[in-house]
């Protein structure tokens, strides 16, 4: 064996080496080398009945390659990846995220207890909690709306053949804070109402209130996900599918579930009973231990007590690189893979790589004219920053021009004088002639007896080298893709295994450009027909805008890449600045006096709910 770089040969069979060693140092032209900095070793393991075997054996030596406690070499790092390392890798990213998705509904849930709470002066340095007028079932029911609506939504999709990802399991957290968002609203509605009317009443008060605003936003919001649906990015196509049925739903269950509960609070409050243990609640002025009071006590008199309680906070209850990112880290838990990754970038992503050229019309190759318009198309692709030089070519045209001029010499045959003759005697050396095993899989002929001896098409491949980012993955399938277009009459087909991200790579800006321009149209168009005042929907999109430029604007700052997350992350911005922006121009539109007192109601109406949901954001995010 001849040991070059890149390709070495074995008797007259190339090997080539490229994609075996990495960032080799070479010590002449012939491409021998002294020393490498990673070399690639593959294994190729049986499924079928074997295959469980071969899992167990391919687990067992990714712990021992990955041990850091004890580490197979002092001098040796290894890197380890397989044909199930990435969905692997994802998996185990999915399973982080339900001991955190449990996590933030007990955050949640406790939040949303403490703000349902309302405190009360009991007089002489008390004060306790009044639990006629506290709200913690409320809370409790504003939590299992989303939740609820999450395994709707998970259930319904699931059962009528939607794919999963686990990029998906992302939505439910957006979709809590989404519910809880609603919640909030409506509490600080119902905190607004007269006390002295009556249940029904001050009920069909905060839904007329609330409603519009609900509304808005769980419209805006199911248009916001609605139009990611038609993108041509699978992973953001799922995720928004899956999320806007989620909205969907969280928005039924407010109706259908969390307003029942609601109007049964208010008749225990009217009722005078006890919000957790469901009897009649202490008065204030009962006269027993001070624990009894803080535990037990509740305002009875509504209208008497509104001055005495003293509001926690005013009654409590008003309560995303273009780095292309797929960088290939993914953040995975896996480190193994992570580790591999890295390990390419520094050696075979810089230089090594094979691409596959198919030529699906193959010119007439004995015919000199095809075939330096071939040469020159071979020229083209192997001269660009892209793909290294003919050295590290693989093609059987070569070793078969390389098999005739030893017959020629060796054995005294002459080289075939028509095209005839020449594709007889490939086909003849492929089948016999010791081609077969190289390069029979690169080679498609005709099967019949009358086109036996056509060559209907063939690959080559191409060494590749400056492969290290996803831009220059980008750049260099759009690259290739041009000069095989400048060879119609060839049909030429390019292809490496890290097109299909290119291809998202490549679709990732004009997807994102439609998708926000669709959904500051379709924002307009609601909060228009929902907002009685042009200025304020104006002003709710400006506001969508100017958040979203601004989040781009740091993603570019931090270096985030833009990806399929960060897309997902933009059109998330999208949904919660509608969420925020309409609660607080709704309110806007609906107050009286000049602008400044509006602008005074709409904070002090909605200011505090909307602080609230910015808190819960800002808490889920950080889980």
């Amino acid at each position: 064996v001849n040991i070059t770089y890149p390709i070495g040969w074995r008797g007259s069979e190339p090997i080539y080496f490229g994609a075996l060693v990495g960032r080799p140092h070479l010590v002449d032209p012939e491409g021998h080398f002294d020393h490498a900095i990673a070399l690639r070793l593959t294994y190729n393991v049986r499924e079928e009945k074997v295959g469980n075997i071969s899992y167990i054996w391919r687990k067992k030596l990714a712990a021992w390659l990955t041990d850091r406690a004890q580490p197979p070499s002092a001098l040796l790092e290894f890197g380890l990846t397989h044909n199930e390392s990435l969905p692997e890798g994802l998996q185990d990213v999915a399973n982080t995220l339900t001991p955190k998705f449990a996590a933030t509904c007990t955050i949640l849930f406790t939040f949303c207890f403490l703000v349902s709470v309302v405190l009360i002066n009991h007089g002489n340095g008390l004060i306790g909690i009044d639990w006629v007028r506290s709200k913690p079932i409320v809370a409790c029911a504003g939590i299992w709306c989303p939740l609820l609506a999450v395994i709707t939504s998970f259930g319904l999709l699931l059962w009528c053949g939607e794919l999963y990802n686990a990029i998906v399991n992302v939505s439910p957290f957006l979709v809590l804070c989404i519910g809880i968002d609603d919640l909030f609203v409506m509490s600080a509605e119902w905190h607004r109402t007269n006390p002295d009317h009556s249940p029904a009443r001050r009920i069909a008060d905060t839904l007329s209130e609330a409603a519009v605003a609900i509304t808005i936003t769980s419209v805006t919001d199911m248009m916001t996900f609605g139009i990611g649906i038609f993108t041509t990015l699978p992973g953001v196509r799922m995720f928004c599918l899956y999320t806007c049925v989620q909205v969907t739903f969280t928005y039924i269950y407010q109706l259908t579930f969390f307003s029942p509960v609601l109007a049964y609070a208010a008749e225990m409050e009217n009722n005078g009973t006890h919000s957790l243990l469901f009897r009649k609640a202490l008065k204030p002025d009962s006269s027993v231990s001070r624990w009894k009071l803080f535990f037990m006590a509740g305002s009875v008199s509504r209208k008497s007590q509104q001055n005495d309680r003293t509001p926690l906070s005013k009654e409590i209850t008003d309560t995303p690189k273009e780095n292309k990112g797929w960088k290939s880290k993914l953040n995975v838990a896996l480190r193994r893979l992570e580790t591999k990754l890295e390990h390419h970038e520094k050696t075979f992503w810089y230089e090594g790589l094979q691409m596959q050229v198919v030529v699906n019309r193959p010119p007439d190759l004995f015919n000199w004219t095809e075939r330096a318009r071939f040469a020159k198309m071979m020229d083209d692709f192997e001269n660009t920053e892209y793909t290294m030089n003919h050295n590290a070519t693989m093609i059987w045209l070569e070793a078969y021009e390389m098999h005739l001029e030893r017959e020629k010499n060796e054995l005294n045959i002459q080289k075939p004088t028509n095209s005839s003759e020449w594709y007889h005697r490939c086909r003849d050396w492929l089948l016999v002639a010791g081609g077969r095993r190289l390069w029979e899989k690169d080679m498609v002929w005709g099967q019949s007896e009358e086109d036996f001896y056509t060559l209907k098409a063939f690959r080559f491949q191409l060494g590749l080298r400056n492969y290290q980012t996803p831009t220059d993955h980008t750049n260099s399938c759009k690259l290739m893709r041009e000069i095989a277009s400048r060879y119609t009459d060839f049909n030429v087909t390019t292809f490496h295994e890290y097109y299909p991200f290119a291809d998202q790579y490549l679709e990732l800006k004009p997807s994102l450009v439609q998708n926000f321009t669709f959904g500051l149209l379709a924002m307009f168009a609601v909060t228009v027909i929902m907002i009685p005042d042009a200025r304020a929907a104006l002003a709710v999109v400006i506001c969508i805008a100017s958040i979203n430029t601004g989040v781009m604007g740091f993603m570019t700052f931090w270096g985030v890449n833009l990806d399929s997350v960060s897309m997902i992350t933009i059109i998330m911005c999208i949904g919660f600045a509608v969420d925020l922006s309409a609660h607080i121009a709704y309110a806007y539109s609906q107050a009286y006096g000049n602008a400044h007192e509006r602008a005074v109601y709409a904070l002090e109406t909605l200011g505090w709910p909307v602080f609230l949901v910015s808190l819960l954001f800002f808490t889920t995010d950080l889980q």
